[in-house]
């Protein structure tokens, strides 16, 4: 489409991992609360992905209810499901360390749990958000 790509050996950038669920969490949270906030600018900016995260929370939070209510498994059933998928791409993943691997459904599920309660955060927040969004476009 004629457009240009610059890259700048000169640019230098430092990736920091976190070093505790707890940072992890705050991060992944942050994420998905902001997301909402980037749906009020740019719909397009949001795909499918970014529901997975929140659908989860919500399914799990089903399961929940289902398993106290109804039929008790259900939220055990959902959770061994998902740390058994965890772990077999934890063990079909590229990571040469042993721990690395076995820390990964952990990993995983504090991401997914944070970024998905942090969107249902932002949509508590929305009319907040949006406010803020459009009074920083004014500006």
């Amino acid at each position: 489409s004629g457009l240009h790509i610059w890259l700048d050996p000169t640019i230098r950038s430092v990736y920091l991992c976190r070093d505790s669920l707890g940072a992890i969490w705050r991060q992944y949270h942050g994420y998905g609360f902001w997301k909402v906030a980037l749906a009020t600018m740019r719909p397009g900016a949001i795909h499918v992905r970014h529901l997975v995260p929140v659908s989860f929370v919500i399914g799990l939070v089903g399961a929940a209810l289902v398993s106290t209510l109804l039929w008790w498994p259900a939220l055990p059933l959902v959770l061994v499901g998902y740390l058994a998928a965890a772990w077999v791409a934890a063990l079909l993943g590229p990571a040469e360390e042993v721990s690395a691997r076995l820390i990964f459904p952990l990993v995983t599920l504090t991401m997914h749990l944070a970024y998905g309660t942090g969107t249902l955060r932002g949509l508590l927040a929305w009319p907040r958000l949006r406010s803020l969004v459009r009074r920083g476009a004014a500006s």
